[in-house]
């Protein structure tokens, strides 16, 4: 991710780690519902990280199924929404989740300012 962020001339993200815990946790939830839906707001993410300690303006997701020889960032940087987030340059902080189920590899990454 740091790498496509850098080819756009923004600054790499750094991991927190309590941020990974979640985007795991919420991986695993995806992968055993076999749903790729998101089921917060931004708003409900932010006062869920807010609970964690995490407090921050702003946040995304990106959620995905990860397709089988393609790489989640190259995935996400063909669609809109998701490469709106990967270069959004407010965004600092990420955690990364990624859980193998029967329906596919779940991968989930938040962001946050």
């Amino acid at each position: 991710m740091n790498q496509f962020r850098r080819q756009h001339g923004l600054a790499a993200t750094r991991e927190v780690k309590a941020l990974s815990e979640l985007a795991r946790v919420r991986s695993e939830t995806l992968s055993r519902t076999g749903q790729l839906i998101h089921t917060d707001s931004p708003s409900a993410l932010l006062q869920k990280l807010q609970r964690r300690g995490l407090a921050r303006s702003q946040a995304a997701e990106n959620l995905l199924r990860q397709s089988p020889g393609r790489s989640a960032i190259s995935e996400w940087g063909g669609r809109s929404v998701e490469r709106s987030n990967l270069v959004n340059p407010d965004f600092q902080w990420h955690g990364l989740g990624k859980n193998a189920g029967k329906t596919g590899c779940y991968v989930v990454l938040l962001l946050t300012d």
